[in-house]
């Protein structure tokens, strides 16, 4: 019983999670026509987060106990500040996703590919995972060992904004102008 306990309330909690994303990504798209610009704008906006994927690098650390007056204070430290820049980061690649993704929610209907809605919803999925886990990383610390990388999380919204974009360019002039692009 216990068993059966310990390994369904973990999934009940990610369902629970996951459904709760996904209300809250239910809103209707305000702001349609500027994220078509930005979409099909030359440079992508998951650019912005590159310097995420840095953040952890361990080479820093190593570069840190190389210097003169080393000491663990500052290396603390400096985790402490790179996980308070992490959970910054997060909270504005969590906002950037939603606005993709809802437009991606309008672009599944009319899509000429029909994999576009398995592969948005993939993406929805990868993201969320890699998001909260980094988060748990932002909040714990060197408590609970994490393992996930941030460059993952920047490469799943740089998916999703890929599919977009591609979405996009098929798009037939009827097809557009019915989503108000």
């Amino acid at each position: 019983m216990t068993t059966l306990l310990l390994i369904t309330l973990p999934l009940l909690v990610a369902l629970i999670a996951l459904g709760w994303s996904l209300w809250r990504l239910s809103a209707d798209p305000k702001d349609t026509e500027v994220l078509v610009r930005a979409l099909t704008s030359a440079r992508p906006a998951c650019r912005t987060y590159e310097p995420l994927s840095r953040l952890f690098s361990a080479e820093d650390s190593a570069f840190l106990r190389s210097q003169r007056g080393y000491s663990r204070a500052i290396e603390r430290r400096l985790r402490r500040q790179r996980r308070q820049v992490l959970s910054l980061y997060l909270r504005q690649i969590r906002a950037e996703f939603a606005q993709v993704w809802n437009l991606c929610r309008l672009l599944a209907p009319v899509s000429n590919n029909p994999d576009f809605g398995a592969l948005v919803m993939k993406q929805f999925v990868i993201f969320h995972g890699l998001y909260w886990t980094l988060q748990l990383r932002s909040v714990a610390g060197g408590l609970v060992p994490v393992h996930a990388d941030p460059a993952d999380l920047v490469a799943a919204f740089r998916q999703l904004e890929l599919s977009a974009r591609r979405a996009l360019q098929t798009l037939e002039p009827a097809q557009a102008a019915a989503l108000g692009v």
